[in-house]
């Protein structure tokens, strides 16, 4: 009797295996699901954790930022947001709502942002979501994510994607906390 059983449980896991092989290889073989632009763009645009280097144009606003703005870091109880979307007419991403003056961003790909405060904010706490600032508007799914930015002590890298992974620029309302 405990012979048949082993057998059984042999066959069993056996089955088993083969099915679940069977089944990554079907996922593998499963053509992706991009559109041929996005497929493009993730090609000259590798989705990786490391941000893109900082360039001139890019430091430059920073700059301008941080000279517009208070000297020094944030103080305690102050908060620093921003709501960040694309000009209808001119397709420029620009702060459209600020908190304090002196708030910029610079687009420095698809779906990548540099927001720049007149303050440095390399140790501040940063929380972004996905909106929008139209009534009656509900902006599209993706995903979002925010990181001090390298190389610049005044300014938060926001990368916004699609519900499946691909970089897409997305409108977002960023929000900057002082760390006690």
């Amino acid at each position: 009797m405990t012979s048949i059983l082993r057998r059984k449980a042999a066959t069993v896991a056996f089955v088993v295996l083969a099915l679940t092989l069977a089944g990554g290889g079907i996922a593998v073989a499963k053509p992706g699901t991009q559109p041929p632009a996005e497929a493009a763009q993730s090609l000259r645009q590798p989705r990786a954790n490391a941000q893109p280097p900082v360039t001139g144009v890019e430091r430059a606003a920073a700059r301008a930022a941080l000279a517009r703005g208070e000297a020094g870091t944030l103080a305690i109880g102050t908060l620093y947001g921003a709501v960040v979307e694309q000009n209808p007419v001119t397709g420029v991403w620009q702060v459209t709502r600020a908190s304090h003056p002196g708030i910029t961003v610079t687009q420095v790909g698809v779906g990548w942002f540099s927001v720049n405060f007149p303050v440095n904010v390399a140790t501040a706490i940063h929380t972004a979501t996905i909106g929008t600032t139209r009534s009656l508007y509900v902006p599209p799914s993706g995903e979002i994510a925010s990181a001090p930015r390298r190389d610049l002590a005044n300014s938060i890298f926001v990368a916004t994607r699609t519900s499946a992974g691909g970089n897409k620029s997305l409108p977002f309302h960023l929000v900057v906390h002082p760390v006690v």
